[in-house]
């Protein structure tokens, strides 16, 4: 599950990779400058683990664009999967705030 700003949630893998292709489509050309997260806390509970923190992130539409960054908030909760692995099963995020 996927809980965007002002977006409705997006619910299974699905859903998120359509939105995803959507955006794709929708904006072709769109390069992802820079992601950089801040982990603040990570705590592991067993199976679960969830973390908390920051993104910095820059994009720009096209060649021609302006680069345009912001800064958000995240908290994302993971499952460990049979093999050891981490898979994330919920995601949120929000620009709002300091």
């Amino acid at each position: 599950m996927l809980i965007g700003q002002g977006d409705e949630p997006l619910v299974g893998k699905a859903a998120i990779e359509a939105s995803l292709k959507q955006n794709s489509a929708a904006n072709p050309t769109m390069k992802v400058l820079k992601y950089v997260p801040e982990i603040t806390d990570l705590q592991v509970v067993g199976d679960a683990a969830y973390e908390w923190g920051f993104f910095d992130a820059t994009h720009q539409l096209s060649a021609d664009s302006k680069p345009a960054s912001f800064r958000t908030r995240f908290l994302r909760i993971m499952r460990r999967q049979p093999d050891g692995s981490w898979t994330f099963v919920r995601a949120m995020w929000n620009t709002g705030g300091k």
